[in-house]
């Protein structure tokens, strides 16, 4: 299982999405896909792979194919998100990256944006190719006025941040139900505090937290499958005691462990074949 890995929700006619949201959210996570973030209003900070953004109104930030990101907003912020097809843009790149995330300039990404909106109400035969074009031309903006630096990742598909992720990730996975922080540190080869300070870097938030979220998603799988009582799946789940259980159940989902609704979807989706949404459920799409 993993809940690492947000699954493409492009048209597989298409290389190009677009998205705005209201107050956007998500947890650490990674993608394929390259991705470009632009803050029309509000406050926002971006962490890509460990190094944090404050972003302004009309920054934009990069991110490069299976870079380890995560997205936090105030509740009046608006943000546009458009995700590109690593294949098809990459022959662009050519086994390069942006020095920074954040790039020095907007270029033009409201008309980019604008003028992705109109061809998806044409929505001809031609839009997907249009689309394509939009962002391409984008792109080789960007690449001219920007510093890029050789992918040294690009081959392997992955970055160092991205490995220590999917290591520690995969360590917290399958051993959800009896894994410690020391342990866990230990697996790593990392002294505590270290590991204490990588883990909030990539995670965006404290081991314990992560761990008791990643906890939650299983019992709440467990409970909707049925067949096991509310201390069972407690202490399946490496819950101490059922009342610490209870409480951190009920901040996480809002419900108690007995009043689940049976079509509750938590925010982790632990099905291996559709991947992770990473989206927050406070977030809000406009479009």
């Amino acid at each position: 299982m993993k809940i690492i890995h947000e699954a493409s929700s492009k048209d597989k006619n298409s290389h190009v999405t677009l998205c705005k949201y209201r107050y956007l959210n998500n947890v650490s996570h990674f993608h394929s896909d390259h991705e470009l973030v632009f803050l029309h209003k509000g406050t926002s900070t971006v962490t890509v792979n460990g190094e944090r953004f404050e972003l302004s109104p009309e920054d934009c930030v990069f991110i490069h194919s299976n870079d380890i990101h995560y997205i936090q907003s105030s509740p009046e912020t608006e943000i546009s998100v458009v995700k590109a097809d690593e294949q098809y843009f990459d022959r662009l790149f050519r086994n390069r990256r942006f020095s920074s995330p954040l790039l020095s300039s907007d270029y033009g990404a409201k008309k980019m944006f604008d003028e992705i909106q109109k061809e998806k109400g044409i929505n001809d035969e031609f839009s997907a190719s249009a689309t394509d074009g939009i962002v391409k031309r984008f792109l080789v903006d960007a690449m001219r006025g920007e510093t890029l630096c050789r992918n040294e990742y690009s081959e392997k598909g992955t970055t160092g941040a991205n490995e220590l992720y999917v290591r520690i990730n995969e360590k917290l996975i399958r051993d959800y139900a009896t894994v410690s922080f020391d342990e866990a540190a230990e697996y790593m080869h990392f002294s505590r505090p270290y590991f204490s300070k990588v883990f909030s870097n990539l995670f965006g938030m404290s081991f314990t937290k992560y761990l008791n979220t990643v906890r939650i998603a299983f019992a709440v799988e467990k409970l909707r499958a049925g067949g096991m009582s509310v201390t069972e799946v407690s202490a399946s789940c490496g819950f101490n005691t059922i009342r610490n259980f209870n409480r951190v159940f009920k901040s996480m989902t809002g419900y108690s462990p007995n009043s689940l609704p049976e079509d509750y979807v938590f925010i982790f989706n632990l099905d291996k074949d559709s991947g992770l949404d990473p989206t927050l459920n406070c977030t809000e799409l406009l479009g």
